[in-house]
């Protein structure tokens, strides 16, 4: 018997999908179809109360302009509270670079105006006059959450997460969180080599874009497992986890190796 198939949402597909960040499903689709047999399907939408209801997955934003987050906000917030219940049921929220910030309580403009956000983390963030862009390399703190498996975190740990970051904004947050990433090379959320990002329960949120899954090979398994296990698809998250990306993987080690070596570098 057929497995239901995986349901993925791609919201504001069209204004919140900069530097190809779509390249992050397409790659979580073909990836889990390949190693797991099951029909992934990828369901695009500009419009929020339009993809209602909310039973999908997972649900991803990407990156885009500013004028283009205050649009989704615009549209997302009225529904705040339906994408939380989605979440504490199991569906997968994933935000990549300006997106990410969407999740705090407010963002503040550089001319003074304020944008009322989704409310799910204690954090505000600022724009400034100032945009920073370069390249990103991280540990992958958010595992320190994942204590139940074994596999996953040593995985993660073995394994520098690789991106870039092009943000022109300053996040401060009002109490601990659990991060994202450490940053080894680039800039965290306050604009310091600090950490990126925040991982709860079902929501992950980074500024890191590349895209994501694409530059990162365990990146992409550890979606791929986080869906399947929220699927109570025991076996097939664990065979994910170990599964087989040779061409994926060889890219990877070529730039992650470029990009410790700059690291050498600065720190000489």
């Amino acid at each position: 018997m057929a497995k239901e198939k995986i349901r993925i949402l791609h919201l504001y597909y069209g204004i919140m999908n900069l530097y190809g960040e779509y390249a992050n499903l397409l790659s979580l689709k073909r990836f889990t179809e390949e190693k797991t047999g099951i029909e992934c399907e990828i369901i695009s939408s500009e419009n929020m109360s339009e993809a209602m209801p909310l039973d999908y997955d997972m649900i991803y934003v990407g990156a885009g302009t500013e004028k283009a987050q205050k649009r989704a906000l615009a549209d997302m917030v009225p529904n705040a509270q339906e994408l939380k219940k989605v979440a504490d049921r199991g569906t997968v929220i994933l935000f990549t670079g300006n997106a990410f910030e969407m999740l705090g309580k407010r963002i503040k403009s550089a001319k003074g105006e304020e944008y009322q956000c989704l409310g799910f983390f204690d954090f505000e963030t600022e724009e400034t006059a100032r945009r920073i862009t370069g390249d990103a390399v991280c540990e992958n703190v958010f595992s320190e959450k994942l204590t139940f498996c074994k596999e996953l975190k040593d995985l993660l740990a073995d394994n520098l997460t690789i991106g870039f970051v092009n943000k022109c904004t300053n996040i401060k947050w009002e109490e601990n969180h659990q991060q994202s990433f450490k940053m080894l090379l680039g800039v965290g959320d306050d604009n310091t080599k600090s950490f990126d990002g925040v991982f709860e329960g079902n929501i992950f949120g980074t500024h890191l874009i590349g895209p994501l899954m694409i530059k990162n090979p365990h990146m992409l398994k550890f979606f791929a497992w986080k869906i399947l296990k929220n699927r109570e698809e025991e076996l097939l998250a664990q065979k994910v986890l170990t599964a087989d990306t040779p061409l994926e993987s060889k890219a990877y080690l070529i730039s992650v190796n470029e990009l410790k070596n700059r690291i050498s570098q600065e720190n000489n």
